[in-house]
């Protein structure tokens, strides 16, 4: 727990040399809205817009030695070799790295079909999630008049 706490405090005073960075704000708004917030120890973004997940991924990527795991949920009608390719290449990873979910089939017809399926990409470590946490309360400190945002 006090190495959590030293994360914290390690992000909360490195805020404005973070927001230096023109897509820091960005990264964390998005965050903020799309990212995996239920257990302290991960850090997870899922999204079907390639355009969010590659404002994403170089900042988790640049903050953490850990492990990244690599997911893409597809239906079955979908090329599923061919959004792993897609993702691979936008990611510059090995695309064998991605493993493919099946999405659960509705009775109804697809209409708003996701051409490149629902990726995530997300790892395990509590250091980078405190310091996310330290981040995002320094941002909604700008917003909200509350007081317990430290």
């Amino acid at each position: 727990k006090i190495l959590r706490l030293d994360a914290y405090s390690d992000g909360y005073n490195k805020f404005e040399t973070e927001m230096e960075h023109p897509h820091f704000r960005d990264f964390l708004v998005v965050y903020l809205c799309e990212g995996y917030k239920r257990c302290r120890n991960m850090v997870q973004v899922t999204n079907s817009d390639p355009d969010i997940i590659v404002l994403c991924y170089p900042f988790v990527k640049k903050w953490t030695d850990n492990k990244i795991s690599y997911f893409v949920q597809i239906h079955h009608d979908d090329d599923g070799k061919q959004i792993v390719k897609f993702w691979g290449d936008l990611l510059e990873i090995d695309p064998a790295t991605i493993r493919i979910h099946l999405r659960a089939e509705k009775k109804t017809n697809r209409k708003g079909k996701l051409p490149h399926g629902i990726f995530t990409f997300r790892v395990g470590d509590t250091y980078l999630r405190s310091k996310i946490d330290a981040w995002l309360n320094r941002l909604k400190k700008e917003w909200s008049p509350r007081s317990d945002l430290n």
